[in-house]
């Protein structure tokens, strides 16, 4: 399902002077299980002007990294164990200009991530207001630096 309404984004965008997913602009892909806040998530980001892809989990985001040039990732970390540590550290690397906003009830320092590896990472601990998320974006598209 979010492969097929991403091929329809692509598309969607191609016929459109305003960019498309391929180009580095203002690409967002957002990973997040909650469904309902994945959603509210992308139609805020949506509502602010920026291109929006979402899944549920890191086995969806292969494929999504192969078709599009993601500005911006979006990981909702609900459990900073080694094992979802690791899948993002592998999805990252296939990233290699993407920044990371990682949005969680944990602090940095809780997430078993080596960190020194990416450039690019920033936290938002949860609970967390829609401006927020929105201003820490439009800080990193800005060129902002590392921010933990």
């Amino acid at each position: 399902m979010a492969l097929k309404l991403f091929d329809s984004m692509i598309m969607r965008n191609n016929s459109s002077d305003k960019g498309n997913l391929h180009q580095p602009g203002k690409a967002i892909l957002v990973i997040e299980s909650d469904a309902g806040f994945r959603l509210s998530l992308m139609r805020l980001l949506q509502k602010t002007g920026f291109k929006v892809c979402s899944v549920e989990n890191f086995e969806q985001v292969q494929t999504l990294v192969k078709k599009a040039n993601f500005r911006l990732i979006i990981f909702g970390l609900n459990n900073p164990d080694e094992n979802e540590a690791s899948q993002l550290e592998r999805m990252l690397s296939c990233c290699h200009n993407a920044s990371l906003l990682i949005l969680s009830s944990y602090n940095w320092f809780e997430i078993p991530l080596n960190f020194e590896k990416f450039i690019n990472i920033h936290t938002l601990v949860k609970p967390v207001k829609k401006e927020d998320i929105v201003n820490q974006i439009q800080k990193i598209f800005s060129g902002s630096t590392y921010s933990l």
